[in-house]
């Protein structure tokens, strides 16, 4: 019994520790709706402070794209979206 909880916990450590390696390598989850927000936030500031860019209308026009993607549950599409927003206004 013993040596069956030693197994277990042995197999549960290692589940944990290729998970947190996995993700240290770069290898992270599909987008979420949190990933949108996050995003969506960040693109917001970066609007805010950019105002005089001449970029801006097509930052803003991309973030208004990849809000409705979002809002569509095609979340890796409005991450993209974001992302190339805020290479629009030079903010990485």
């Amino acid at each position: 019994m013993k040596f069956t909880t030693t197994i277990l916990s042995a197999a549960a450590l290692t589940l944990v520790l290729g998970a947190a390696t996995a993700n240290a390598a770069g290898f992270s989850a599909e987008p979420t709706f949190a990933s949108c927000v996050h995003l969506k936030k960040k693109v917001s500031d970066a609007l805010q402070a950019n105002q005089s860019s001449d970029k801006y209308t097509d930052a803003s026009r991309e973030s208004r794209n990849a809000q409705t993607f979002c809002n569509s549950g095609l979340y890796k599409n409005g991450v993209e979206g974001y992302g190339r927003a805020l290479a629009l206004l030079g903010v990485s």
